[in-house]
């Protein structure tokens, strides 16, 4: 394995522990149906506001109707929790080593 992939590997193994220690800490100290909208809106509501508006504005309706909205209403742990799942993952993938290249000779 190269040093640029270690490197990247434990990147990624960093990343996922941070998401997943910051998911349980969501988990912990809040009430666990307590939705990623109200935690945001405790914080700042202008800011999510600003953020619905942007979105709309100029991305377009459809990613705020079927990405984010959905993932507003779900639980506040859900999301690092997921980040945490797709970066451990990304790390996984990285620290395997690819298949050795197989002869094409027939014995």
């Amino acid at each position: 394995m190269t040093d640029s992939r270690q490197i990247a590997t434990r990147v990624f193994a960093v990343v996922a522990a941070f998401w997943m220690v910051t998911a349980f800490a969501i988990a912990s100290l809040f009430p666990p149906d307590l939705s990623l909208s109200k935690l945001l809106s405790m914080a700042s509501f202008n800011a999510l506001v600003a953020f619905q508006d942007f979105v709309r504005d100029h991305i377009g309706l459809w990613l705020w109707t079927y990405i984010c909205f959905p993932l507003l209403t779900r639980p506040a742990w859900f999301l690092p929790l997921g980040l945490a799942v797709v970066t451990g993952g990304v790390a996984v993938t990285l620290s395997t080593r690819p298949g050795t290249a197989r002869s094409r000779r027939r014995s």
